[in-house]
């Protein structure tokens, strides 16, 4: 992506947009037993290359020179390799300041859509474990560690 271009930012919690519109995410499928503990998790990784769904953006939309998917899975792997090396050794709070840094929406109203209920507020930052700090119209911060979010009143 030509960054001097576009703007590059990070939805909560898996998103990675240009210019407001998604380029990639992140998904996790968890299996629980039968008592509530996590028996397995997967995680997998979207990004759109050379094409995109509509309301989507692609790599090769967004460059100045060709892309390739063999080159683009290097340099991501490579990066996940630095991230995951960093967090090792220093924890999570570089890897959230960093998010932080390239935070969408940050100062913004937006709605916390849970399975069961929904929250409005404003999206202030996150916790020193990567949870969603809303604060709601009279003050009170709402911690979302899960959750699908819209921007704007609703």
């Amino acid at each position: 992506v030509d960054t001097d271009k576009h703007e590059i930012t990070l939805k909560w919690p898996n998103d990675i947009l240009v210019d407001g519109k998604k380029i990639s995410g992140i998904l996790l499928e968890s299996n629980l037993t039968d008592d509530g503990k996590l028996n397995g998790l997967v995680v997998g990784m979207g990004v759109n290359i050379l094409v995109a769904p509509e309301g989507a953006v692609s790599l090769k939309d967004t460059a100045t020179n060709d892309v390739f998917v063999n080159k683009v899975r290097d340099v991501i792997l490579l990066e996940l390799d630095k991230a995951y090396a960093l967090w090792k050794v220093e924890g999570f709070a570089p890897v959230r300041e960093t998010w932080l840094n390239h935070a969408h929406g940050i100062g913004q109203a937006m709605t916390a859509r849970l399975p069961n209920t929904s929250y409005e507020g404003i999206f202030s930052g996150l916790t020193e474990e990567g949870a969603l700090i809303l604060t709601m119209k009279n003050g009170e911060e709402k911690i979302i560690t899960a959750g699908d979010v819209h921007f704007g009143e609703s």
